[in-house]
């Protein structure tokens, strides 16, 4: 099994030289979380013993950036938090024709169900396909993110069985113009069964979830190779109910361009110019310019899998000829492995 997501991380010579958006991401901090005991998430939990509750399934956080106001991008705007930088737009998407468990084996069974979420000082409840919800940021915004099931009218022993849903989550900066910017984008797994999981092998759920964060973009090459500083530019998460796993699952972690025997590296949107860098995990590897693989834990007592890493970089290594002024991209593969 290998499935794979990318991470690209954004480094500018002389920034002054390079077009930004109203809005830098390096300005906000935002953090997802999934209930790490995956208890709607493992197809482990009986849909009956939820009651019409609001069932925790993991939260979100957004802030201001406790270092914003030292960026050198905000050095160089107006310098004023307005509407611009304080409004954000929350795009949740869930299953089609509207918020729903499907059974994993029978199409035309399904539940109904509303994911709670608190916006503007009141919880709301999304139902449908697709909501868009805007709010204004001053320091602080949050949510839990909660699942309401609403069992069927009539008999329900035809709804027994393994079921799936979810909720992705998507937040979004200056939405709907030419200056639009995605600040950071989660999913998060339903994986429930009604009185009896299906006959069939019971669905396997893996969730590989990247969280790109805003650090990842304008990085101040210069003042990270002067300090030997190391700098976070995401995480990962990973889940998975594969109790019948009879192998281990690894995280792989290489360059994009050259994975197999290449360097990290970032490379001149425009040219041939690049300079090396490190990648480690903090406190799992060592700073490496080749790819490596991290072991996920072997699951707990629930037979859950559950990993979370940061991806740091650091050991940037400029080249003695001169670099040219711009910006330079790299991208790292997650390669999820099971062997």
């Amino acid at each position: 099994m290998k499935k794979n997501i990318l991470l690209t991380i954004i480094a500018t010579i002389l920034i002054s030289t390079s077009v930004q958006a109203a809005v830098d991401p390096a300005w906000y901090d935002i953090t997802f979380i999934l209930d790490q005991h995956l208890w709607l998430s493992s197809g482990d939990a009986d849909i009956s013993y939820l009651g019409p509750y609001n069932n925790y399934l993991g939260s979100f956080g957004i802030n201001r950036n406790p270092n914003y106001a030292s960026t050198s991008s905000w050095i160089n705007s107006d310098q004023i938090w307005g509407p611009e930088e304080s409004t954000l737009t929350f795009v949740y998407t869930s299953t089609t024709t509207r918020a729903r468990l499907e059974h994993v084996t029978a199409a035309q069974k399904y539940m109904d169900l509303g994911f709670v979420v608190n916006h503007q000082g009141s919880n709301q409840t999304l139902t449908q396909t697709t909501t868009i919800i805007t709010e204004s940021l001053n320091w602080y915004l949050g949510s839990n993110v909660g699942l309401q099931v609403t069992l069927p009218n009539g008999n329900l022993n035809p709804y027994k069985g393994s079921y799936t849903s979810f909720l992705n989550l998507k937040i979004y900066a200056e939405y709907g113009t030419s200056n639009q910017l995605l600040l950071g984008e989660f999913t998060y797994p339903v994986a429930l069964y009604y009185k009896k999981k299906s006959n069939v092998a019971d669905p396997i759920v893996t969730n590989l979830t990247i969280d790109r964060y805003p650090s990842a973009d304008n990085i101040n090459v210069p003042l990270l190779q002067q300090t030997g500083n190391s700098l976070l530019v995401g995480s990962v998460t990973f889940t998975s109910n594969d109790s019948t796993s009879t192998g281990n699952y690894s995280l792989k972690i290489s360059p994009k361009i050259n994975p197999t025997t290449g360097d990290f590296a970032f490379y001149h949107q425009t040219s041939p110019s690049s300079f090396t860098y490190k990648v480690h995990v903090p406190g799992r590897t060592n700073p490496s310019y080749k790819k490596f693989s991290i072991p996920v834990p072997t699951p707990s007592g629930n037979n859950t899998w559950y990993d979370f890493i940061e991806i740091g970089i650091s050991g940037v290594n400029i080249p003695q000829v001169p670099l040219l002024a711009g910006e330079y991209q790299s991208e790292i593969v997650i390669e999820l492995e099971y062997n």
